[in-house]
């Protein structure tokens, strides 16, 4: 106890004390009193326990260690899995806090769907953008923000262009109408190739796209055969 108070007053943090479900005390306000008393603090924050394993089998389940999940910070009333220092969220996976508006003091959807954007990687090159998402849902969610971005500044996502892409493979096997698309010259779809363990699949991998093939072969047809050496 001891220890954890000390990494509370290192981090500016309120103490986070979980009692269970069954032996919470009715006077609410009491037990944080009596924290208060106990610790000589300011604040305390006493919540129920039966949330955290229902959370952590969430985790578990969908991500690995080290993946960033967006949560809301303990000093603004989310609860010590939304990776609160002292917890497995905290120490387990990268979060990315989205707070409370400073004057509402309520959550700002706004602002939160611009945080969570920018923990999608991407790549640019002039006007052409690539952005990697896990979900379709994440997805739609980026190609709104971005048409709704655009039309503030008097442009919009090209309607050909701008679209959702499913990267099949051999262990994404999914349906979705759209698999494949072009990027700098080259056409990144399923492909069925031999890997380097000496078995075969299929990769969501790049090649010369045909627009890049045509304009090769244009390219050489203008510079006409190889002369012969041999017969000047």
């Amino acid at each position: 106890m001891a220890q954890f108070w000390h990494r509370c007053e290192e981090e500016q943090l309120r103490p986070a004390l979980d009692l269970g479900k069954h032996n919470k005390p009715r006077d609410h306000r009491g037990v944080i009193e009596r924290l208060r008393a106990l610790f000589g603090c300011e604040h305390a924050n006493v919540q129920p326990y039966s949330g955290s394993p229902a959370n952590q089998a969430i985790y578990r389940a969908l991500l690995s260690p080290g993946d960033e999940v967006m949560g809301l910070p303990l000093l603004d009333g989310g609860h010590p899995t939304h990776g609160w220092v002292g917890n497995f969220s905290g120490s387990d996976y990268q979060h990315v806090p989205y707070g409370l508006h400073e004057t509402t003091q309520q959550i700002d959807y706004h602002r939160l769907r611009e945080t969570g954007h920018t923990a999608v990687p991407f790549e640019r090159h002039a006007d052409d953008v690539i952005c990697h998402c896990r979900t379709q849902s994440e997805a739609e969610a980026l190609r709104a923000a971005l048409a709704e971005r655009f039309a503030a500044c008097g442009l919009a996502l090209h309607p050909q262009k701008a679209k959702i892409v499913y990267c099949a493979d051999t262990n994404r096997r999914e349906r979705y109408p759209t698999v494949q698309f072009d990027f700098l010259g080259y056409s990144f779809r399923p492909r069925f190739t031999a890997w380097p363990n000496g078995t075969y699949g299929v990769s969501f991998f790049p090649a010369a796209s045909p627009g890049a093939l045509k304009a090769i072969r244009r390219e050489g047809r203008q510079c006409g055969p190889e002369p012969d050496r041999h017969n000047p």
